[in-house]
Formats: C-alpha cells, structure tokens, sequence
C-alpha cells in the first residue's frame, strides 16, 4: 500500500476487536483480525512513518504516513 501512496499520503483504517460475536459474524469467511500490540512496527516494516494505533474494548483504529 505505501508505494501507491503520494509522498505524505496518509492511510487509515479500523475493524473490530476479536471476540464470540465478531468471530460468529465472520463464520465461513476469511477472518484476520489486527493485532494492535504488533500493528505499529508492521506499518513501519512496510515503509511507514508515524504510526499510530488506538483501541478500546470494541475496536482498534490506525493511521500511519508514507515519507515525504
């Protein structure tokens, strides 16, 4: 995602967090909830800067920013 980004683009995104209901809603699908705790060092692995991850006890949202 970072390379079709304009330099100082900024990406972001939320799901819910992992629990019964979430994981009864996505039955027979493809279910890959974040991990908040590692999410932040796989944005910058990807070439992203700045990044910043919320959660509360039913979500988790991030944003990050491609270099200038």
């Amino acid at each position: 995602t970072c390379r079709v980004l304009k330099p100082g683009a900024v990406i972001a995104g939320s799901d819910s967090r992992t629990s019964f209901r979430f994981r009864l809603f996505h039955v027979m699908d493809t279910c890959v909830p974040i991990d908040a705790s590692s999410f932040g060092e796989r944005l910058v692995a990807a070439g992203f800067t700045e990044p910043y991850i919320g959660v509360n006890e039913y979500s988790v949202w991030f944003r990050a920013r491609k270099p200038a």
